[in-house]
């Protein structure tokens, strides 16, 4: 007796999701695209006039990001826990900012909260012109990810500076984004700004990875979710800090049971 091979075939429903999932995701790239030129051009001669311009175009940039994705990608926000932001916040004016790096959203999501703060970021940025002249005007520290020692002592001094500036910094444990739900290598870097400093860490635990996928265009509809967890407070060493640093991030899983929209 012969088997057929029963090839399936994919719904119609399913195709005409897919067409109107990219449809949205070209609108929402269009639509920030065209803003983000704009308003960077247009303010970049005063940004040499105060800082406070970058940071305006930063924070509006970010605003504007929330807002087209919850209009055109039916993506919310949300975030949880916010007292213990307020109240790290009401404590100490200079403090490490540390979430997991899985998305560009979680690079901007953080400047509604700050008149001002700090990123560390890859120093190939700098090769972008426009782009470099905010971040440099904004104080954001590059880092050369190559120069080792040199790299990490320019962490330190740049931590220390933000003391007197009482400006936050936002810092990625691990260096360099990973997928959502992947685990990957955690730095010394921040562990030691913690100990130098004598600042506390706030781990944050969130999923824009499920939505902002590496090298994928399309973007489902969902919500994503921003919990701040309790801080770890100055007096540990660097090693004990970043043991618990990454038992934070790695073993609340809570918002991995927020999935997308059907």
């Amino acid at each position: 007796m012969k088997q057929t091979n029963k090839t399936e075939v994919k719904p119609f429903r399913a195709y005409a999701r897919e067409l109107v999932l990219a449809l949205r995701s070209v609108a929402f790239i269009a639509s920030l695209v065209i803003f983000v030129c704009s308003v960077v051009l247009v303010c970049w001669p005063f940004i040499y006039v105060s800082r406070r311009v970058a940071f305006f175009v930063f924070s509006s940039t970010t605003r504007v990001s929330l807002w087209l994705m919850r209009l055109i990608l039916r993506i919310k926000v949300r975030f949880e826990n916010l007292d213990i932001l307020h109240s790290t916040k009401a404590a100490y004016p200079c403090f490490l900012l540390a979430p997991k790096h899985q998305s560009e959203i979680e690079t901007l999501i953080f400047s509604i909260f700050f008149d001002s703060f700090r990123i560390v970021y890859k120093q190939g940025i700098n090769e972008l012109p426009i782009i470099s002249s905010y971040m440099k005007r904004m104080n954001f520290i590059a880092i050369d990810r190559e120069a080792g020692r040199a790299a990490l002592q320019t962490l330190l001094d740049e931590g220390l500076k933000s003391i007197g500036t009482g400006s936050p910094i936002l810092i990625f444990p691990e260096g360099t984004r990973t997928a959502f739900g992947e685990r990957g290598n955690y730095h010394a870097g921040v562990a030691l700004m913690y100990e130098k400093m004598n600042v506390p860490i706030l781990p944050v635990v969130h999923n824009s990875g499920q939505f902002f996928k590496p090298h994928a265009f399309i973007k489902d509809p969902g919500e994503i979710v921003f919990r701040f967890l309790p801080p770890i407070y100055p007096g540990l060493s660097a090693r004990e800090a970043l043991k618990e640093l990454e038992a934070k991030l790695e073993e609340d899983k809570s918002v991995h049971n927020i999935g997308l929209s059907a």
